[in-house]
């Protein structure tokens, strides 16, 4: 008499089935609670059986609180499908036998619903193979066939295996023409002494060749050596040599990022509130200094760049900065 773990069993396992072939819907191969709530639906407009009904009622309109089945699924809450998506998973080893059926439905599993008494299952548990993965009927065969043909294919296979050694000794033996006889030893009479000689000369010239390579690119880049490193200067960051004793300001390694858009904003008064949240700033001996982008002070590393604030903008950029600044330049021109 069947039981209905193995039901469940076979359901969860034919879903994995067509899955493996791509032959699930979309929604179904991606089970999301909502993508589960809307093949509900396109199982329900396929005009199901009424036995198909009676689980689709159960589950989403079990106190026929909604006018048909077709408004209780549109309107189910989709998190209470979290459990079905849980059992599709795997998450769960104790899934409701309601979810079971549901999930029977969706798949198209046959025969279906599930009855005591009767043989329910397609194919017996043991059947079913390694990856979960039940044969197509038809296609099963007994284990003495089975035995036979391991047998003929490991008896094809080292055949297969004969015959390739056998070409390959005779394209061995005629790879010289067959008649030219292979170089010897003067000596000893070894065969294939001087081929030997040959190929390590040739591993030598190859060898040698790699090294000059080496040495050849070593060279280039001692002479023309990258720009790998960067420093501040006094606007932005430029790329410098790492070895460049010129550079009065600390080099550091190159950041591409920062290289090409950290700037020190150098007309603050062009500032406002929409550059909130927007910029940086930093306020050392009470200058203060507005930035593209966050990080460290490029010159005082051991400072952090702040966020600019409203109140930041407010007194130390925009209309402010530029009433402040044509004053000094008035003062300036005074003197």
């Amino acid at each position: 008499m069947p039981e209905f773990k193995d039901f469940k069993v076979e359901v969860l396992a034919l879903y994995e089935a067509k899955k493996s072939r791509n032959e699930l819907d979309d929604l179904l191969a991606n089970p999301s609670p909502a993508n589960l709530r809307d093949y509900c639906l396109i199982k329900l407009s396929e005009e199901p059986p009424p036995t198909d009904i009676e689980v689709f009622q159960k589950f989403f309109n079990p106190f026929k609180k909604k006018e048909n089945i077709e408004v209780a699924i549109k309107t189910f809450n989709t998190g209470s499908l979290r459990a079905l998506q849980k059992f599709i998973l795997g998450q769960t080893q104790k899934p409701d036998d309601l979810l079971v059926k549901l999930l029977s439905i969706l798949v198209d599993y046959q025969p279906r619903p599930f009855q005591y008494g009767k043989e329910n299952t397609q194919t017996k548990p043991e059947e079913l193979d390694d990856k979960g993965i039940r044969a197509v009927e038809g296609d099963q065969k007994d284990e003495d066939d089975l035995r036979s043909e391991e047998t003929n294919q490991e008896g094809s296979e080292i055949s297969i295996i004969e015959d390739f050694s056998k070409e390959e000794e005779e394209t061995k033996g005629n790879s010289s023409g067959g008649d030219i006889p292979k170089p010897k030893d003067p000596e000893t009479g070894d065969i294939d002494l001087l081929d030997e000689e040959n190929r390590s000369t040739k591993k030598r010239k190859v060898a040698l060749g790699g090294l000059t390579i080496v040495i050849i690119t070593s060279f280039v880049g001692l002479i023309y050596p990258k720009k790998n490193c960067m420093c501040w200067d006094g606007d932005k960051f430029v790329a410098v040599y790492c070895q460049d004793k010129t550079q009065r300001n600390q080099i550091v390694g190159l950041d591409k990022d920062k290289l090409a858009f950290f700037r020190r904003i150098t007309q603050p008064d062009t500032l406002g509130l929409k550059d909130v949240g927007h910029v940086w700033y930093s306020k050392i001996d009470n200058e203060v200094e507005f930035f593209t982008q966050p990080g460290l002070h490029p010159i005082k590393v051991d400072r952090s760049l702040k966020i600019a604030t409203e109140h930041i903008i407010e007194n130390h950029a925009g209309p402010k900065k530029k009433a402040t600044k044509q004053i000094i330049e008035t003062l300036a021109d005074v003197e």
